[in-house]
């Protein structure tokens, strides 16, 4: 699920604070949670892990290329947040005011269990 094609060039943090992302960006983080699980199977055996990727958007919003840079170290969770970013895909068009015709993001995503005391 690597795709080493990726082309050099602008790369963003999907969490970046810059005004000319920034509204982008918002919606963009909306409609990856929107399909990001934890997978339950990897939950019951206490998998955890960090994911960081990046991914190419095009001018129109179609995402044409994703790869994994870091792996959680179990294929499981990374494969859960690369079918996550597919399913959201399209996303909204890049904005005029950006004044590109792609946009390569970077981003981590963790998994994290909780453990819940109670008393």
């Amino acid at each position: 699920y690597l795709d080493d094609k990726i082309s050099q060039g602008d790369r963003v943090d999907l969490n970046t604070t810059n005004y000319k992302y920034l509204s982008y960006f918002i919606g963009l983080r909306k409609s990856i949670e929107l399909t990001w699980v934890y997978p339950s199977s990897a939950v019951r055996q206490g998998l955890q892990g960090e994911v960081r990727l990046e991914f190419k958007i095009e001018k129109d919003g179609r995402m044409t290329q994703i790869r994994v840079l870091n792996s959680s170290g179990y294929e499981i969770l990374d494969r859960a947040i690369l079918d996550a970013i597919k399913l959201a895909a399209p996303f909204a068009p890049l904005p005029k005011s950006m004044a590109k015709d792609s946009l390569v993001i970077t981003a981590t995503f963790r998994y994290v269990l909780y453990a819940y005391n109670t008393l």
